[in-house]
């Protein structure tokens, strides 16, 4: 499935960069830097992109962040040998990728990523990227993220801030969601997986689902994920094996 190196240009709107950490033989990911000031509607025509009406109606920022995942991701179809697919979303809001493949974007502010890999190898993969969270943020919504339980088993954890910790374990969650939600195609929240387990020096969460999922994702399934803090970005990735 894949195609000789290709390399995706840098432009006034795009600025390609390295996805923050190596990714297992079969998973390609990337980011971006993107500019919303440099946006223009022509860049879909001339990224031969498909301009859904609903991102048409939106503003600037989301047109302008849809077009930057969306570059990234034909860029990494076109590295599996897939070229000319558009990624639409369905009802919710969920990328539709081509057959034999999985993958993910996620974008915050002004920086984008996006992760592909054959569904030979994995069942789904998740990736996400947010902005470390401020102290106050965390404490206004921690109770809707992490139960007692989850807090407890934070607090015991000294080797990162509250708030970066708390970002992490927040991100994974939306990994998880984003790798799984393909195969369960329903919704389910943050309380469906529970933290069990925290590996700074591996920089990975360790989790346990908590309600019947999919196939091979019943209750008591763990789920690791894996994260990077780069400046006052935070990145994780969800990866999950084919059966």
């Amino acid at each position: 499935m894949n195609s000789p190196h290709i390399t995706l240009p840098t432009t006034d709107f795009l600025r390609p960069q390295p996805f923050p950490a190596i990714l297992p033989q079969g998973v390609t990911g990337i980011g971006a830097r993107f500019g919303q000031g440099e946006f223009s509607e022509q860049l879909f025509h001339s990224h031969e992109i498909y301009f859904p009406e609903d991102i048409r109606r939106s503003v600037t920022k989301r047109q302008s962040e849809f077009l930057a995942g969306r570059i990234l991701a034909g860029h990494n179809l076109a590295l599996m040998g897939v070229r000319g697919f558009d990624i639409v979303n369905d009802e919710m809001r969920c990328p539709q990728w081509p057959k034999g493949v999985v993958g993910s974007i996620s974008h915050a502010d002004a920086v984008a990523c996006c992760i592909t890999a054959p569904d030979t190898l994995f069942q789904g993969v998740g990736v996400d990227v947010e902005n470390i969270m401020a102290v106050k943020t965390v404490e206004e919504i921690r109770i809707s993220i992490v139960n007692q339980q989850e807090s407890l088993l934070m607090r015991q954890f000294s080797a990162l801030a509250d708030n970066v910790l708390f970002t992490a374990v927040f991100s994974a969650k939306e990994a998880i969601y984003k790798a799984l939600y393909p195969s369960v195609r329903r919704f389910f929240d943050f309380s469906a997986v529970n933290l069990t387990g925290i590996e700074a020096d591996r920089e990975l969460l360790q989790f346990e689902v908590t309600e019947s999922l999919a196939a091979g994702y019943g209750v008591g399934t763990k789920i690791a994920v894996h994260f990077r803090v780069q400046a006052s970005l935070l990145y994780s990735w969800c990866l999950l094996q084919a059966a």
